[in-house]
């Protein structure tokens, strides 16, 4: 199931993708795809939640795809949408950089 600005949408195969066994593959993505997943078992019960924004810019921030604990590492990763090479690049939070002189 997915939750975008037009509501909940429910069925991997008829609505927005196709579903072999557990797994739900959306091809082709475009900006209308981002929103809020989840998945529901058979007896009703439901997965954690997940945001997924999908852009239209080149450049794209790779981040973690689960969730992070306090105290743990994490790697952010920039690139071009178009290649797996790295980029230099500059990092922000908040609005400030995180490079330190």
């Amino acid at each position: 199931m997915r939750y975008t600005e037009r509501g909940v949408e429910s069925g991997c195969v008829s609505n927005w993708g196709s579903i072999t066994g557990s797994t739900c593959t959306i091809r082709s993505t475009y900006t209308g795809d981002s929103g809020v997943y989840w998945c529901e078992s058979g007896s009703g019960e439901y997965s954690n939640a997940v945001n997924i924004t999908v852009h239209a810019g080149d450049v794209i921030l790779e981040s973690p795809v689960h969730p992070m604990t306090e105290g743990d590492s994490v790697t952010l990763r920039c690139k071009y949408w178009t290649t797996s090479s790295n980029i230099k690049a500059d990092f922000y939070k908040d609005h400030s950089s995180t490079h330190q002189e």
